[in-house]
């Protein structure tokens, strides 16, 4: 097996994913989404970890008058109560942010976020799936704008590219762009037939029973397919200095997993040869803006981190990037995993 890699190790910073000048209006938008979530808070549930299935946790903070909590077994961080799936569903359905990152951030970022995202993963998946699955199935789950169906797409690689979208705005980005979409949630989802290839990006962390996810994704994939998902890492350098600041804990992000609690929850879920990297391009230019725009005290940061900062030289930041890429200290993840061939 190829060694998990990432070649998407050009410069980037959150404005070119994030432009600053759309964002505030986003805000309003995630605002209103917070308060629809809190007018429905007395049809949420307790859970228990939803990582390893354990009770005991302790609990961290309040934010967006969600309460985090921390499994003291696997410390992977998780919003209990959180909303039912019926609750999810209706919000996913309704959701004046995910209407406004479909009108206009994702629209704004388009190139770079193919150029820079999708097309190294559609590559890297190339590189990492058994040749006999080739001119197969692919299904992407949570496919938003469609970014990684069109650049896989261009590959030639699968017979069939299937997306399936809830959130109505971006199922019909997926139908102007002739992506075949199942607008639905995975569990509603009608499929007849399995798929060599399930990927998910930046959606794990959504759901109300990612266990529970992760075994339909196994009983829909073929004998020696794979699964190719991104998501969060709640241990890694820009989660951990930030903390509760951090953006990636926000009223959405049910479940943040650790590499080793992802890890383990696939091979529960049955999935052999389970590979985590962390790829992520953006910590030190997330920690960098949040000291500069003061929403973090430069006691949080210690030395070492300050004179990164005001060190004005980018070869020391892509250094020290490439540091925590390459010791799997990135908060963002990346992970394939195989469906046993017998």
């Amino acid at each position: 097996m190829k060694k998990l890699r990432n070649n998407n190790l050009k410069p980037l910073n959150e404005n070119d994913i994030r432009p600053k000048i759309l964002m505030q209006e986003q805000k309003k938008a995630m605002k209103a989404d917070i308060e629809w979530l809190k007018n429905r808070s007395m049809d949420f549930v307790n859970v228990c970890c939803p990582s390893c299935g354990s009770k005991n946790s302790k609990p961290l903070y309040v934010k967006y008058y969600l309460n985090h909590l921390l499994c003291n077994n696997c410390l992977t961080q998780y919003i209990s109560p959180r909303p039912t799936k019926a609750v999810l569903e209706d919000f996913y359905k309704n959701s004046l942010n995910y209407a406004y990152w479909a009108k206009y951030i994702f629209s704004a970022s388009a190139d770079i976020r193919k150029e820079k995202i999708f097309k190294p993963r559609a590559f890297f998946l190339k590189e990492n799936i058994d040749s006999k699955y080739l001119n197969g199935n692919l299904l992407e789950i949570g496919a938003a704008y469609g970014y990684f169906c069109e650049e896989i797409k261009k590959l030639n690689l699968f017979k069939k590219v299937i997306a399936i979208e809830p959130t109505p705005d971006l199922a019909e980005v997926l139908r102007k762009k002739k992506i075949d979409v199942i607008e639905s949630s995975y569990e509603k989802a009608k499929i007849s037939f399995k798929f060599d290839v399930i990927v998910n990006f930046e959606v794990i962390e959504h759901l109300f029973d990612p266990r529970e996810f992760l075994k339909w994704c196994f009983k829909n994939l073929n004998r020696g397919g794979c699964i190719f998902l991104t998501c969060p890492n709640i241990g890694g350098f820009e989660t951990t200095v930030l903390g509760k600041e951090s953006d990636t804990v926000d009223h959405e992000h049910l479940n943040l997993f650790n590499t080793k609690s992802i890890k383990k929850m696939l091979e529960q879920a049955g999935f052999e040869k389970v590979i985590v990297s962390t790829p992520g391009l953006l910590d030190f230019d997330i920690v960098k803006q949040a000291y500069l725009e003061k929403n973090i005290n430069k006691n949080r940061l210690g030395p070492f981190i300050l004179s990164l900062i005001e060190d004005e030289s980018l070869d020391s930041e892509k250094k020290f990037q490439d540091y925590l890429i390459k010791s799997n200290n990135s908060s963002h993840m990346m992970l394939i995993a195989y469906k046993p061939k017998i």
